[in-house]
């Protein structure tokens, strides 16, 4: 691996992995670092041609073109007789070249000298504008907190949201086409929230932790434990009652109360709400269910119907 690509993979490694969490941004400074480092891969010999075709060559000789940081390198290919060289081509085009006429060289491999050659014209390879552009490009689709962090509405093939709901296994929306789905900025939010909380182990499943993945991925919801055993008629203070999907979970399915199917919504295994509807557990088994509502318990959240997919799975998840 290159200087450049140590260093690119150096500033990622920073920007992904710093105490477990991805950055919100990379500072302007590292950037700027970066492209002072990037700077000197630049300028490379674009064309050149035989200025003096020296002596003792044969081919498959090969030496450097002087005047280059680092410098350029040459293969004889073909040569007349004294070694005289007839044609030879660039291995490597080296940088920070400028043209020149009559550019000395230096052998690496044979016994030939006096090759010179005749620098025509220069290739940029990269500039510093150019990976400062490019570099934030890539970082605004990389990160959801930006205002470039695209959702297909501009353009179809430029979909940064339905890219990263692919890549994290959320749901996909494709473009963004409100109100019928998310907004940019809510599918933002999710994605974030995934981002910093992808894991399912024991710890990440308390009440806490997903409500504080809940909340971060912008929903306006509380979750509480149910270590009292309790129905939510017993929660509400009435039988029947009008719950937001996800104000009970678990297993708060329809078992002796007068709850209505069409009024509640269970999460318990499943992303589809049909399947879960249909999910029950014994009576007196509530204590390993818990609520998700507003704030007291026993009050609700409005969660948007166009993200009831997009909660179920971060509820499950």
């Amino acid at each position: 691996m290159g200087f450049i690509a140590r260093q690119f993979v150096s500033l990622f490694k920073q920007l992904f992995f710093s105490g477990g969490r991805a950055y919100s941004a990379l500072p302007d400074s590292d950037i700027e670092n970066l492209a002072q480092s990037i700077d000197r891969a630049t300028h490379g010999i674009g064309n050149a041609t035989i200025a003096a075709h020296g002596s003792g060559y044969a081919p498959g000789d090969t030496g450097y073109i002087s005047g280059g940081t680092p410098e350029a390198m040459y293969k004889v290919l073909t040569v007349v007789s004294s070694g005289f060289v007839r044609s030879f081509e660039l291995t490597f085009t080296g940088f920070n070249y400028t043209t020149a006429l009559g550019v000395g060289t230096v052998t690496a491999t044979g016994v030939g000298t006096g090759f010179t050659v005749n620098i025509l014209s220069i290739i940029e390879l990269g500039t510093s504008e150019k990976l400062v552009t490019d570099g934030n490009q890539l970082l605004n689709s990389i990160l959801p907190d930006n205002p470039n962090f695209t959702d297909g509405v501009n353009d179809v093939r430029d979909n940064d949201c339905n890219d990263w709901e692919r890549r994290l296994g959320l749901k996909q929306y494709g473009v963004t086409d409100v109100p019928t789905t998310p907004t940019r900025l809510l599918r933002m939010a999710a994605i974030a929230q995934k981002m910093r909380y992808p894991g399912t182990d024991a710890p990440r499943q308390a009440a806490s932790y997903l409500q504080a993945c809940l909340q971060s991925a912008g929903f306006p919801v509380y979750v509480y434990e149910n270590p009292d055993n309790l129905t939510a008629a017993e929660v509400l203070g009435t039988p029947t009652g009008h719950s937001f999907y996800g104000s009970i979970d678990y297993g708060e399915a329809d078992y002796g109360e007068d709850w209505s199917i069409e009024d509640v919504t269970v999460i318990a295994n499943s992303v589809d709400p049909a399947v879960d509807a249909l999910f029950t557990i014994p009576a007196g088994n509530n204590h390993g269910t818990f609520f998700i509502g507003g704030n007291p318990l026993g009050t609700f959240a409005t969660v948007p119907a166009a993200q009831e997919t997009q909660f179920r799975q971060l509820v499950l998840n």
